[in-house]
């Protein structure tokens, strides 16, 4: 278990979550942690065996800074990154995430973003890598998008064959919220969304809500102070987010 600490600074994966040992990796549990300026939150990969189950809930992910890089730029990456020798090689194994908080500049641009699976970039790129033979689930997160919103689509979510659960979400996108709103609420209309009843039957998404989480603190800048607690009146009140 790693819980109720921070971590601040790390250039590379700030935890590894895939075994070096076999078995070593059984239940993992990471909560209730604080991650700030991290090129690479949470990182799987190398030669081992997948690890799992591994839960990561109730952290806070504030990549609001990017990660120096060379010549002075910085970097933007998503929650999750993975090293492994090819897409077929990639198994991150049965993973569970809930009730966190990230804040990224995960960008509709995907060429501004580092995400190893273009494929499957919604949701802050959380879905990335899904399989058909180890479950995925992701519930009652917040996510803030500070560079635009990518929506619920095809071209952004897992093949329907693949053992994916997503709902009751909160996105708040931050520089077009309308825009935001209209895609989500033609993804619940379309046929894809339907299909995906088939395998959970309220549906991707189903319980999801877009909207101002009302912290009690937020700038966008990245050297500003925050305070990600929820105020009276948030749209994710009731939502199981908090």
């Amino acid at each position: 278990q790693f819980h109720h600490n921070r971590v601040d600074r790390f250039f590379d994966d700030s935890i590894y979550l895939t075994p070096l040992t076999p078995g070593c990796l059984d239940q993992v549990h990471v909560y209730q942690n604080l991650f700030t300026r991290c090129f690479l939150p949470w990182g799987f990969g190398g030669f081992s065996e997948p690890g799992g189950p591994i839960y990561l809930y109730r952290n806070i992910v504030d990549m609001r800074v990017g990660t120096i890089s060379s010549h002075g730029k910085f970097l933007n990456a998503a929650p999750l990154v993975v090293h492994f020798r090819s897409r077929e090689a990639t198994n991150l194994g049965k993973l569970f995430i809930y009730q966190n908080t990230f804040i990224t500049k995960v960008n509709p641009r995907l060429s501004r973003t580092l995400t190893a699976d273009i494929l499957r970039s919604y949701a802050q790129a959380t879905l990335m890598f899904t399989r058909k033979d180890a479950p995925r689930r992701v519930h009652n997160n917040l996510y803030v998008y500070l560079e635009g919103m990518i929506p619920p689509a095809v071209e952004s979510l897992p093949p329907l064959d693949e053992d994916v659960r997503i709902d009751g979400n909160m996105h708040w996108d931050t520089t077009n919220p309308q825009q935001s709103a209209k895609k989500f609420a033609a993804f619940r209309k379309s046929e894809f969304f339907r299909q995906s009843q088939k395998k959970y039957p309220p549906g991707w998404e189903a319980r999801s809500r877009l909207g101002d989480p009302k912290f009690v603190k937020f700038s966008s800048d990245p050297w500003a102070s925050n305070d990600y607690r929820i105020q009276r009146g948030s749209a994710a009140t009731g939502a199981g987010i908090v």
